[in-house]
């Protein structure tokens, strides 16, 4: 939980829930101040009594209670909460950012807005009374995924093949994907790891 983050816009919202994989001492003052900012608010890591690293089955299984996921940072790189939402079968609402994590929204289940807390809880509403098949949501993430995925392997294969090599870089994937999801990986090993299969 940081500054960024901007949880304190989905104050107007009355059921919200905040799940997050860790809780650092360092972080405890945000946390009184947001509490103060959002009373009704459920700070799940306290009430579940772990205020260190959540393992990713509990982390997914609140966010498979929730009903609608939320982005409101301005700007943030790889926020994987974003995909996380998407792939546990919830809508999304998102404020105006930049970063890319809408680069899988679809407008069916996805909804960008201002940054205003009233705004935000009314997008929260409809988004939700849209009322989009769950398995859906999930399938047709995986689907924009793969097609991502493809064209990065053909821009990968146009470098190699630049170089005067002839490259298929399907192959290499499982080798070098790192799905930062599930398990950290240094940016180092995996630039080894492809040296060790060229």
């Amino acid at each position: 939980m940081r500054e960024r983050k901007r949880h304190e816009l989905a104050r107007d919202i009355g059921n919200v829930a905040f799940v997050y994989y860790g809780f650092g001492e360092h972080q405890a003052e945000y946390y009184a101040r947001l509490r103060n900012v959002l009373p009704n608010g459920r700070f799940r890591n306290h009430e579940l009594n772990n205020l260190r690293r959540l393992p990713r089955e509990i982390v997914y299984d609140e966010i498979n209670k929730a009903e609608c996921g939320l982005c409101l940072s301005a700007a943030e790189g790889a926020m994987h909460a974003s995909i996380e939402y998407l792939l546990c079968r919830i809508p999304v609402v998102s404020t105006l950012n930049c970063g890319g994590r809408d680069l899988f929204f679809d407008n069916r289940y996805c909804m960008t807005v201002e940054p205003d807390p009233r705004v935000i809880e009314t997008a929260v509403r409809e988004v939700v009374a849209r009322n989009i098949p769950r398995e859906e949501i999930r399938q047709t993430t995986i689907g924009l995924q793969a097609r991502e995925r493809e064209r990065f392997f053909e821009f990968m294969d146009r470098i190699i093949e630049e170089s005067g090599r002839r490259s298929d870089f399907r192959d290499k994937w499982k080798n070098v994907f790192v799905d930062k999801l599930l398990e950290s990986k240094t940016v180092s090993s995996v630039i080894d790891e492809l040296k060790a299969n060229n």
